[in-house]
């Protein structure tokens, strides 16, 4: 009869799933080596590969707590020094992101848009939000030019004077960082709200122009247009 050695004697439970009799040698399975070797680890007999709640602390994570437990509940000695119980107790580095320190890139500054709608019989002039929104919407009818006087240089020119005026009154250059022109029509109003942005009423407002567009529309092919009006 084979005499079985102390290493096959030690797996002989754990590989009973294999029906060999307990006087045969067993070589043991890699799963069994791998269980094994694990000293926080026990094992029940009754299934080969078994594995119990692991006892005590595992080796790779630190008591933070140990010192303090030691000395829990028992007077301070003399020579004691709370310096030293500090030093003594393992600083955990739990990884924690610093969210305030992040460089955070600023949000770009939007423009302010200042529409100027300059027909044959009228001039309109608008100032609105980055979103589009309208803050101030006047035309030269609402300071006081009626009929044709309505469509005149001169009116064009006070109303974008008011616009200035207002905005500054209200206290809107504050708000506007950045502003963006956007003539319409080929009116008189577009020549003379320029020459209100470049004189004294606009001297305020000037240096925050940062682009100027057209969003007149140009008719390709389209509808016959009307009949020139022919005097005498």
């Amino acid at each position: 009869m084979t005499t079985i050695n102390r290493s096959s004697a030690r797996f002989a439970g754990f590989c009973s799933a294999f029906k060999l009799p307990r006087a045969t040698p067993v070589k043991p399975c890699w799963s069994c080596r791998r269980l094994a070797n694990d000293p926080n680890t026990r094992y029940s007999q009754g299934s080969p590969f078994g594995r119990q709640r692991p006892l005590g602390r595992e080796p790779s994570q630190p008591d933070v707590l140990g010192p303090l437990k030691e000395g829990y509940g028992r007077a301070p000695s003399a020579g004691s020094n709370a310096q030293a119980l500090n030093s003594s107790i393992p600083i955990a580095d739990f990884n924690v992101k610093d969210f305030s320190m992040q460089d955070e890139t600023p949000a770009p500054i939007q423009n302010h848009h200042l529409h100027i709608l300059a027909t044959k019989h009228n001039t309109h002039i608008t100032l609105s939000k980055p979103d589009r929104g309208a803050i101030i919407s006047v035309a030269a009818g609402n300071i006081g030019f009626r009929k044709s006087a309505r469509g005149t240089f001169d009116a064009a020119f006070q109303l974008a004077a008011h616009v200035m005026n207002r905005i500054q009154n209200d206290g809107l250059l504050v708000q506007i960082k950045r502003l963006e022109l956007v003539f319409n029509g080929f009116g008189v109003g577009r020549q003379a709200v320029t020459k209100a942005l470049l004189g004294f009423e606009g001297k305020r407002l000037r240096d925050k122009i940062t682009r100027v567009a057209d969003s007149t529309r140009v008719k390709i092919g389209g509808c016959r247009s009307p009949k020139p009006r022919r005097l005498g």
